[in-house]
């Protein structure tokens, strides 16, 4: 028996979902993997979920009102989605707002895109 995929709706700034659609283009990959690697890395990884912690309520994070979204929605397994759930919770945040770091960090370079790379190609294939 198959567990259904929670289905996730994330309002994201339009410029940087190209950003990250580029990244994950030019290594081959869709965007859905990327963006599970990506959620994974926050709940496994104690760095980066300290990192998303110290950004996502940094004064000049939160999207301003009236600045274009997009809703994207992505299939993600029930235990990462109750994992991001219970993390957000605990931030006081928002997916979206956690999203949002996560793929501002992924574009910047350093480790986590590595990590990400390697979770994402496992996802989708």
């Amino acid at each position: 028996m198959r567990i259904a995929p929670v289905k996730a709706t994330f309002e994201l700034d339009p410029a940087s979902l190209r950003r990250v659609k580029v990244w994950a283009g030019r290594r081959v990959l869709h965007v859905a993997p990327v963006v599970r690697a990506l959620l994974a890395e926050l709940v496994a990884d104690e760095k980066t979920g300290a990192r998303v912690a110290e950004l996502v309520n940094a004064p000049g994070r939160a999207s301003a009102p009236g600045v274009e979204v997009v809703k994207t929605t992505y299939d993600l397994a029930p235990d990462l989605y109750g994992e991001l759930r219970a993390w957000v919770a605990e931030h006081d945040t928002t997916n979206a707002a956690v999203l949002r770091v996560l793929m501002r960090e992924l574009v910047a370079g350093g480790e986590l895109p590595r990590r990400v790379e390697a979770r994402a190609v496992d996802d989708a294939g």
